[in-house]
């Protein structure tokens, strides 16, 4: 208490102010007086006191006993007291000029002190003790404040490379405005070039060492930011949510994403050196996790916990991430093969929890954000393609089939056929008609309308018609499996990978699925329950059908779909010879042509149909059942089994581009003349179509 009696302002005698500087040169010379001094001392220095010092200090600061206690001999004193009495420093250097002058002054002395590892200065250790309360104090601070507790920060970031790490992460999971990023860039710089003179050629030494403490640091602040998201919070017990709350990785992308944006832009001198793009390059496989986990629709949502925010922001901000770093391989060393699967995974299962989206533009958004990591991801990695590819197909078809307008109900999934009942399977139809035994050559299938007594077969609901292919969707889905090609050659390879994987994904075994066609009677005594299965799966899904028509456009790729497209031809045919003597507009034969006319437009968008078979599309809705039977066994059935499907019937030209040429794959009059004969009988209504199909055939021929 002895220095509260040398400020009272009604002391009389002048010799008891003189108790100020001998505390302080006692204090210089023991730490037991100077610990005694410096504790509690926010409580004991208050901003009255500290007034009333600052008057008593100009008026006897040139007195004989105050000499021993300047600006030096203070500076001496801070190095050797805790990390409150700077904070105090602090807060009154705000306002005091002469506070102000000592914080610069032992800022200075603090940066020369580091320079000698040797020796070890108090107040350092105290702040890397109580470095929490600094780093909060960096972030609500006013500017000089912020601005010094960088400075002091440097310098134990310099001595202690585990609290460099730890505030990197620290600041990358909180800050929230680009003041506090700024002093992060700054505290990074800092530390690196501690001591380097600005002309030195020798500037980036030891940058290796601090570049993984810096991806340790966005490490950190990555699996903070997780578990944080999952802890429970006080504002959502007491149901006193901030607006505008996101959750915690969601801010820390954010963090990242402004400073790649730093980084790029090429006018912060201190990240020219792509820190934190490398370091986040580092980290790929984490962030892909991150990103696969908050776009699980199935996601846990604990109770009073960010988690039941919508996620759909940090996901999108987490892509944000990933399309920002360079994962070409040209700037950096390429991901590893881990890295390269992880990412691919989660941008296929983000592009579907975009699909999910109410709002159509964030929809959008995130759906070409997707497309363009994903051609990023394939442009220069063949594994990714494959592997995206595949994600995308098997997701689309069999776990989100609805939103793409597929049927609830796909033979090729396990559970469908739990929803089944014996009356929807042709083997339990077949046993209601006589004995499962079949004899040698026969018939092992036989179609029937229905069953005596209980009359016509009936449908069950929702199974009548076709899911529509163009919705948007498709498109989108379309368009992200185009984005996994690159190049004429790309698109080439990628097309085949796909037709391939219809091909695997809708069979229901390995065989009959190569190129050949083989006899009309084949498929009615051996395949054709294969040949019913495959074609109910691609009609049902939506999306099957779609990627059958883009792979049409890749020639030569629909070719390695041959299976697909025999297996609905060979089942238009058996089922088309059902209605001839049923009436010519029933339901069931409109389906039929539906499904004629689709396989008839893919066929010819992918050249499998030369001229003047290709026209068979445009007869077929004028022709009766009976000629349709007789046009698709003579015409196109016939031909495709002399002439299979091939790449090898396919030329690539100067472009790249791959294509039939109609002068030399004309077909011979075998498979036309069932064509010509039906012109003939209907020249009436289909005239027309005679000159355009048949003239330059006629005119080749006479001049052969």
């Amino acid at each position: 208490m002895l220095h509260m009696e040398a400020i009272d302002e009604d002391l009389k005698s002048d010799k008891k102010r003189d108790v100020i500087p001998y505390l302080l040169n006692l204090a210089s010379k023991s730490d037991i007086v100077l610990k005694a001094l410096i504790q509690d001392i926010e409580a004991t220095l208050t901003d009255q006191v500290m007034d009333r010092l600052n008057v008593i200090c100009s008026m006897y600061r040139h007195s004989g006993s105050w000499e021993g206690v300047g600006p030096a001999s203070l500076v001496t004193l801070l190095l050797r007291s805790d990390v409150h009495c700077f904070l105090l420093l602090l807060k009154h250097a705000q306002k005091n000029l002469f506070s102000r002058q000592l914080l610069e002054y032992l800022l200075q002395k603090l940066e020369n002190e580091v320079m000698f590892p040797d020796r070890s200065v108090p107040l350092l250790i105290s702040t890397g003790e109580e470095i929490n309360i600094v780093r909060e104090k960096l972030l609500d601070g006013n500017q000089l404040e912020q601005y010094s507790i960088a400075r002091i920060l440097i310098l134990v970031c310099y001595n202690q490379p585990s609290e460099f790490i730890s505030t990197i992460a620290y600041l990358l999971q909180y800050s929230k405005t680009d003041a506090t990023l700024a002093l992060l860039v700054r505290i990074i710089s800092g530390t690196i070039t501690m001591h380097t003179p600005n002309d030195s050629t020798d500037i980036n030494m030891d940058t290796e060492r601090y570049q993984n403490f810096i991806k340790s640091g966005i490490e950190y602040a990555l699996r903070d930011a997780v578990l944080s998201d999952q802890q429970i919070k006080k504002c959502f017990v007491e149901d006193r949510v901030p607006d505008g709350q996101d959750t915690y990785m969601h801010q820390f992308c954010l963090n990242i994403v402004k400073l790649l944006r730093w980084e790029n832009s090429n006018r912060v001198s201190a990240l020219r050196t792509r820190s934190i793009c490398r370091a986040v390059e580092g980290n790929l496989y984490r962030i892909g996790a991150a990103l696969q986990r908050y776009s699980c629709i199935l996601q846990p949502r604990m109770e009073c916990t960010v988690t039941a925010l919508p996620e759909m922001p940090t996901c999108h901000a987490l892509a944000q991430v990933l399309d920002r770093v360079d994962m070409s391989g040209t700037k950096s060393p390429p991901p590893s093969v881990e890295v390269i699967l992880k990412v691919v995974q989660a941008v296929a299962k983000y592009f579907f929890r975009c699909l999910h989206e109410e709002d159509i533009m964030a929809k959008l958004r995130g759906v070409q954000t997707a497309s363009r990591l994903l051609r990023k991801l394939c442009l220069h990695s063949k594994l990714a393609r494959a592997v995206a590819l595949r994600d995308l197909l098997e997701t689309a078809m069999f776990r989100e089939d609805k939103i793409f307008g597929s049927k609830p109900v796909i033979p090729n999934l396990l559970s469908a056929s739990k929803e089944w009942t014996n009356d929807d399977l042709l083997i339990y139809m077949n046993q209601k008609h006589g004995p499962i035994t079949q004899l040698t050559q026969s018939h092992t299938s036989v179609f029937h309308a229905g069953v005596i007594g209980s009359g016509v077969r009936k449908h069950r609901a929702g199974e009548d018609g076709i899911p529509p292919i163009l919705t948007t969707n498709n498109e989108l889905l379309m368009g992200a499996l185009m984005s996994c090609m690159d190049g004429n050659s790309g698109i080439v390879e990628g097309a085949t990978s796909v037709s391939l994987l219809l091909v695997e994904l809708v069979s229901p075994d390995v065989m009959y699925n190569g190129l050949p066609w083989p006899d009309e009677d084949f498929t009615k005594q051996v395949s054709i329950e294969r040949e019913l299965y495959m074609r109910g799966a691609v009609e049902r899904c939506a999306v099957a059908r779609a990627a059958l028509r883009r792979v049409a456009l890749a020639r030569p790729a629909l070719c390695l779909s041959s299976a697909l497209l025999r297996a609905s031809a060979a089942t238009l045919l058996h089922r088309l010879r059902a209605h001839l003597d049923r009436h010519t507009q029933s339901p069931e034969l409109s389906r039929e042509l539906s499904a004629l006319t689709e396989l008839l437009s893919t066929m010819t968008l992918g050249q499998l149909l030369p001229h003047p078979l290709c026209h068979i599309l445009e007869l077929a809705p004028e022709l009766t059942a009976n000629e349709l039977v007789q046009v698709l066994r003579d015409c196109l059935w016939n031909y495709t089994r002399d002439h299979v499907p091939s790449p090898a019937l396919f030329t690539c030209d100067s472009t790249g581009l791959h294509w039939r040429d109609p002068s030399t794959c004309k077909p011979p009059t075998t498979y036309t003349d069932s064509l010509r004969i039906i012109l003939q009988k209907r020249i009436s209504t289909l005239g027309h179509m005679y000159p355009i199909m048949f003239l330059n055939l006629d005119k080749d021929s006479q001049l052969t």
